[in-house]
């Protein structure tokens, strides 16, 4: 349910109040980059927390690496593919007067790569790094040796301005032609045992130990898309929207909603059942699509007859509340958006549970959390 907060965001920040008529995008984060302080019981950004490297090591030659901070890529003869990022096999062949030569293969895909003929002791990144030839390369290198130097730099800005500003396909491919890029094996990404504490009360919000960008073992992770609900606004009718709310929760949810002025809102109080383990039930009814026969099954289901049946504007303004739908652990709450050039709709939001959800029954008695949620206006 990604697209559910794909355009919704969280203002977060504890020492700046919102202005709601200028709001500062620096604080607006999306639901999914936040974490959730269970003591503080509020989302907390990148800005709010206090990160630390525990441990860092090659999982491959277990070498350590904590005492070097800089350092992200195993040194030693660990590589990968740089295709694919398995691990990769080291060949090594005796050659004549004292010369050596290097294979590597990937035990994956069918990526190799040969250094050829070397005569001078080495270790294999020195090897690597001198066969680094390529014209993209060296391109590279020129730009970093000029970084100083305002007007060659200028100059490599004009070529790259000129080339994203090319109209004709086959006049970008001349340019890019000239660059011959090549693959070479690379240090293997370190082990990281990280974990991630509020900068407030210094509460645990996340212990992990990453050993790839998709192997991660948490042993505690408190994300805020775990506790709060994703919210999320479709257009209905002229300036009518419905306002979608999702519970995360496995604990049935109480929520309080205001806004500005120009926001008409039909209901301001509302309850949010349990997370349901169904994931089309889940589903607000806006986000199901006739395209696909499983969402077509499941809103004929709800709505029956209704589902066919044009609505006309005047009705929709008259009778709001008959717009309200409720799901297992959702609602769709019609709004009037009465400012037409409205791009944002900030939305303060209040939750409230009776029961602590599982895994904080140690820490908290029940949830009680406030925040400002901030939605982009479909056009």
């Amino acid at each position: 349910m990604s697209k559910l907060y794909n355009d919704s965001f969280i203002y977060c920040c504890t020492t700046k109040v919102i202005d709601i008529h200028s709001i500062d995008k620096t604080w607006l984060f999306e639901l999914a980059d936040l974490y959730f302080c269970p003591y503080c019981q509020c989302p907390k950004s990148k800005y709010e927390i206090i990160p630390r490297v525990h441990s860092k090591f090659c999982s491959n030659c277990l070498t350590d690496y904590t005492s070097k901070p800089d350092m992200m890529r195993c040194i030693k003869n660990c590589f990968i593919c740089p295709l694919c990022s398995s691990s990769m096999g080291i060949k090594m062949m005796d050659h004549d007067s004292n010369g050596k030569s290097f294979e590597f293969s990937c035990q994956f895909c069918d990526y190799n790569y040969d250094t050829g003929v070397v005569y001078k002791p080495k270790s294999l990144h020195g090897i690597i790094e001198e066969l680094k030839t390529d014209t993209f390369i060296r391109k590279c290198k020129q730009i970093l040796k000029m970084a100083d130097k305002t007007e060659e730099l200028s100059e490599r800005v004009r070529m790259n301005l000129k080339l994203s500003q090319l109209d004709k396909k086959e006049e970008a491919e001349s340019l890019i032609d000239e660059f011959e890029i090549a693959q070479y094996p690379i240090g293997k990404i370190l082990t990281l045992k990280k974990s991630i504490r509020c900068s407030t009360c210094r509460n645990l919000l996340l212990d992990y130990m990453e050993s790839e960008p998709t192997i991660n073992k948490f042993q505690i992770k408190f994300n805020a898309i775990d506790y709060l609900p994703t919210t999320s606004l479709t257009k209905l009718k002229s300036n009518v929207y419905l306002l979608h709310f999702v519970n995360p929760l496995d604990v049935k949810m109480s929520a309080k909603i205001s806004s500005i002025s120009q926001i008409v809102l039909s209901n301001f109080e509302f309850s949010l059942g349990a997370s349901t383990s169904s994931f089309i039930k889940g589903i607000p009814s806006a986000y199901l699509s006739l395209n696909n026969s499983t969402a077509k099954s499941e809103l004929i289901l709800r709505k029956g007859d209704k589902l066919y049946n044009k609505i006309e504007d005047g009705e929709i303004e008259e009778n709001l509340d008959r717009f309200i739908e409720v799901g297992v652990n959702w609602i769709s709450i019609p709004i009037i958006i009465e400012d037409d050039s409205l791009k944002t709709v900030p939305i303060y939001v209040t939750l409230k549970t009776e029961q602590p959800p599982k895994g904080l029954e140690r820490v908290i008695n029940g949830l009680n959390a406030g925040y400002w949620n901030v939605l982009k206006v479909p056009k």
